[in-house]
């Protein structure tokens, strides 16, 4: 090949692992920073703990669904609503695509996270929002009781468009690699300090930083 064709000629040797990593991780958190100042701007409070925030507990029961980010936040910015269609377009077969939760357990929430497998720049969002009448959210018929030990009686499946007025709060996740040291809590850097020293032992391990973003009632 002639050098001059290839980008990665002399000029711009390849990429080693840890470089190319360590521009992903530079952009999840530029992407996590910018989805984190859209919810401040749109009148979220953030809580930087994995813990559930207190003003969740006395909303009751809420619909949780993990979503794209960027069409998340990008309803969020322009105050558009979420359109939500769980449809199979092959098969035409309507899917669960949320779930029910009641905090402060995790049962419910964890479905809606580890199930649902999309993210942006490797930044995923949970949203939650409360049932009202008329929605059309339903408990469908699934052949799995499980979910890599997830019981998933929590499961439904959620369809429409909701007003981002609904949504009380989002959850960030973003790997914890990606932050700086100052952006950190105490415990972030702890467990910033067990990854490291895992993979220095040869062991695969991952670790992430969650940032709570609530809406207090009438601020979007």
């Amino acid at each position: 090949m002639n050098p001059s064709l290839n980008p990665r000629s002399q000029d711009h040797p390849p990429r080693t692992t840890q470089e190319a990593r360590a521009e992903l991780l530079e952009l999840a958190r530029i992407t996590f920073l910018e989805y984190r100042d859209v919810l401040r701007a749109a009148g979220a409070v953030e809580h930087s703990t994995a813990a559930v925030p207190s003003e969740l507990m006395s909303l009751g029961t809420l619909i949780v669904r993990r979503e794209h980010p960027e069409h998340l936040i990008a309803a969020i910015r322009n105050g558009s609503p979420l359109e939500v269609t769980p449809i199979d377009s092959p098969t035409g077969t309507r899917y669960a695509n949320c779930a029910v939760w009641r905090p402060p357990s995790l049962a419910g929430f964890d479905n809606a996270l580890h199930e649902g497998m999309t993210h942006h720049n490797e930044v995923a969002a949970v949203f939650g929002f409360l049932e009202k009448p008329g929605m059309d959210i339903r408990h469908l018929e699934d052949s799995m009781d499980q979910f890599y030990g997830l019981e998933r009686y929590n499961v439904r499946s959620f369809m429409g468009s909701l007003p981002v007025s609904e949504i009380r709060f989002v959850r960030l996740r973003v790997p914890l690699e990606a932050l700086r040291e100052e952006e950190m809590t105490e415990e972030e850097q702890d467990a910033l300090d067990a990854l490291l020293e895992k993979r220095l032992k040869g062991e695969r391990a991952a670790a992430f930083a969650h940032r709570w973003f609530v809406f207090p009632k009438g601020t979007h």
